[in-house]
């Protein structure tokens, strides 16, 4: 790569590129197939892509299933898109290993290597961009463009940020309320995390929590609101009767739902603040449990054991089914929002919300309407005997002080 800069100095009017290319799901092949067949597929994909570019083009293994094209001396910029096509059509062929059929797909980043002051590491950064790209839009490949480095750069800032953020007390936590529809009474609270940056204000938990999992930081900040939360309902329980036997609800991230560890820390973490664990709800979701489904499993099931009350979240928009729910250890189901919302469209709108609750009947599973908006839905979950209800109509997500003013001082 060095000494196709070196080149390009040279002999400015040159076109090079990069082509980064990884394995989509070649982890499922190794753990499925084992590593023998896994090691025979790397080679025969190297033979591959050797097939698809000219004598003086370069390739490479980089990483366990990523791989480079350096494109030396192209004739025009939509010959590395003709390479890419290449590789496209032969990879539409199956592999033939140990009398198997094997159909890899790839995820490509290209990036032409034409600013004459980038270093190698920057046009190698440039190519992973265009790949990250490409594999979180499933869209086979990307081009690198100006408007990628600028979001990485934002994100790398907002990672910094973070970090300073959780140290320097810019986080803090609303609550909003969850209401029992066959009591008639708010039950308990959901807490949502929030950041107040101090020059960009109120920044989104959609922009921030994306950075924090990537970043690992979503750990430390699930321990932040794990203790926050509880520090928040202990000091409830301390100045107002009416929370003795109200739960606080709180996101747990995919991270440490398959940390080995996660349910003695959590458990300490909660107790630590004076609550018991019976008055926690832990909200995880349906694709965080696909993902590692025996980890995941034996997390939530010591939770359990230690007391906590597990939620599924979202439920209905992953991969809900009554084979695997029965297998989860769960208390109840809280139905996305995108279901509540097109109840007013009529009967065949609510059949789904219906299907929902007569499966948590059928299992002995509670379950939460959320995004609830109208008096509508709110009437015809009651008819419907949901157990409790979360949305707008009832509440917006709301500070300590307007939780305690609205709900639980006497006017």
């Amino acid at each position: 790569l060095e000494q196709a800069t070196e080149k390009k100095k040279q002999k400015p009017q040159k076109i090079f590129a990069l082509i980064l290319i990884n394995l989509d799901r070649f982890k499922n092949i190794n753990d499925n197939m084992g590593h023998k067949v896994g090691d025979e597929l790397l080679r025969r994909v190297a033979k591959r892509l050797e097939a698809c570019v000219y004598s003086n083009d370069l390739v490479s293994r980089i990483g366990g299933d990523e791989f480079a094209i350096l494109l030396d001396d192209l004739p025009t910029n939509a010959e590395a898109k003709s390479v890419i096509e290449r590789v496209n059509q032969e990879f539409s062929r199956s592999f033939f290993i140990d009398d198997n059929d094997i159909y890899v797909s790839l995820s490509m980043g290209l990036a032409f290597i034409n600013d004459l002051k980038l270093k190698s590491t920057e046009i190698l950064r440039n190519a992973d961009l265009a790949l990250r790209s490409a594999r979180k839009n499933d869209d086979g490949y990307k081009i690198f463009n100006g408007r990628m480095l600028k979001d990485y750069k934002t994100k790398a800032n907002l990672e910094a940020d973070l970090q300073v953020a959780l140290n320097e007390n810019q986080l803090f936590l609303v609550y909003q309320p969850m209401f029992d529809l066959i009591r008639r009474r708010v039950a308990g609270f959901e807490a949502l995390i929030r950041w107040n940056h101090p020059t960009q204000g109120l920044i989104s938990p959609a922009d921030f929590i994306p950075i924090a999992e990537e970043s690992g930081l979503i750990i430390e900040i699930d321990y932040w609101v794990l203790k926050n939360a509880a520090k928040q309902l202990k000091s409830w329980n301390l100045r107002f009767n009416k929370t003795k036997n109200m739960f606080v609800s709180i996101n747990l991230s995919a991270r440490n739902v398959v940390l080995e560890t996660s349910a003695s820390d959590i458990s300490a973490c909660i107790r630590k603040q004076g609550i018991d664990p019976e008055n926690i709800k832990l909200e995880v979701t349906e694709g965080v449990l696909m993902n590692n489904m025996r980890v995941a499993s034996s997390v939530l099931s010591e939770l359990r054991s230690e007391g906590f009350r597990i939620q599924l979240d979202d439920f209905g928009t992953g991969y809900s089914s009554l084979s695997y729910i029965q297998k989860l250890p769960i208390d109840s189901l809280k139905i996305d929002q995108s279901f509540i919302r097109r109840m007013d469209g009529g009967k065949q709108d609510e059949a789904i919300v219906k299907a929902i609750l007569a499966l948590g009947a059928g299992l002995n599973l509670e379950v939460v309407a959320e995004g609830v908006e109208t008096p509508y839905q709110l009437e015809r979950l009651t008819e419907m005997n949901c157990d409790y209800a979360q949305g707008y109509l009832i509440a917006r997500p709301l500070v300590t002080e307007e939780v305690e003013k609205r709900f639980f001082i006497k006017k």
